[in-house]
């Protein structure tokens, strides 16, 4: 008798999950910080050298989770590798964590910065008026394709068919 292995199925392969990280960090990171940065620093030189450091961080981060995904081979990411190095309720509470600000505050930035940005382009949106509405807009689709799973949102962000 053979018994199945319960668990999550991996139905995320290597371009899906990459367009996903990919379209975040361009999204968030390059289209709103770098303007910001800029204005700050004032030094074109200083702005490559943050992005230097910050790839460099990046880097070493996707060295660890690399060696951490090798090690424990399930799914479940930090969740996994919490439980098994300090116990279960380090996984849970990072797991709501990341829920409440891992994953919901980035996506809330991204929707507020495009709706700054449409208040620049079409000046009879204020940007504080516009919020109400394009924030709510802009998560729709994700929050839509998320609940269709991870085809479904693999779909969204790579435009690779489903």
């Amino acid at each position: 008798m053979t018994t199945s292995q319960a668990g999550l199925e991996r139905r995320l392969g290597t371009l899906g999950a990459t367009a996903l990280v990919v379209s975040h960090m361009i999204g968030v990171g390059i289209f709103t910080t770098t303007g910001f940065l800029a204005g700050d620093l004032g030094q074109p030189k200083l702005v490559i050298g943050i992005w230097f450091v910050g790839a460099a961080l990046a880097l070493a981060g996707a060295l660890c989770y690399s060696e951490l995904g090798t090690n424990y081979p399930r799914s479940g990411g930090e969740y996994v590798y919490l439980s098994e190095a300090w116990g279960p309720a380090w996984g849970f509470i990072d797991g709501w964590i990341s829920f409440f600000a891992g994953f919901s505050a980035p996506i809330a930035a991204a929707a507020l910065a495009v709706s700054a940005y449409l208040a620049h382009f079409f000046p009879f949106l204020s940007a504080d008026s516009s919020a109400s509405v394009v924030v709510p807009l802009g998560i729709a689709p994700f929050g839509r394709g998320a609940m269709g799973g991870v085809r479904c949102g693999r779909g969204l962000h790579s435009r690779q068919p489903n």
